[in-house]
């Protein structure tokens, strides 16, 4: 494929992604980033405006107006501690990897939360099911309503931090979980 304006051979290897979905704190709805869908992988073969990239593995088909980002060589820690976070959390999940509705134990899910918020690999973090806001059935008024309390669903633990949100793999869960459930320190 071509590409534009690689102009020097420092850097060799690319991965090829499409933006994805916003990621939103869950109580400003400030942006904390984009999803960065992995389309492919490539080796550079020739610099300049245009370059020529070969994709050496896709998982996707690469359109017009894909991205590169240099393969990294992040070092994978590899022995942690599961521990409790440092300090008080307090987010929301606000996304899951493959795009399913119901989160169940070892699926990847994305929280708004991160680095910045003092969360480190290994923390651990429990999951509450959001209590929905229904009828009141008790009052005379049909208007009222009541918010149920939230239930404890699961414990996850953070394995890949940024700035302003973390991944977390699903560790245990006791009942379906979904976006936007809370996630707090561990008790």
């Amino acid at each position: 494929v071509y590409v534009r304006s690689i102009e020097d051979r420092s850097q060799t290897k690319f991965e090829v992604v499409r933006e994805g979905d916003e990621y939103k704190d869950h109580e400003t709805g400030e942006v904390l980033g984009y999803e960065a869908l992995f389309i492919g992988s490539g080796l550079l073969k020739r610099i300049g405006d245009p370059a020529t990239l070969l994709l050496t593995a896709t998982e996707q088909e690469s359109v017009k107006g894909d991205r590169l980002l240099p393969v990294t060589e992040d070092v994978a820690i590899q022995n942690f501690q599961p521990k409790a976070p440092a300090t008080n959390v307090n987010g929301a999940i606000i996304s899951v990897l493959n795009g399913i509705t119901q989160i169940g134990q070892h699926d990847v899910v994305v929280v708004d939360r991160g680095a910045s918020d003092g969360l480190t690999v290994g923390d651990i973090l429990q999951i509450n099911h959001r209590g929905a806001t229904i009828k009141d059935a008790v009052t005379p008024d049909p208007g009222d309503t009541v918010t149920l309390p939230d239930e404890k669903a699961g414990i996850m633990m953070i394995f890949r931090t940024f700035d302003r949100v973390s991944f977390g793999l699903v560790m245990h869960a006791t009942r379906a979980i979904h976006v936007m459930d809370k996630v707090v320190s561990a008790k």
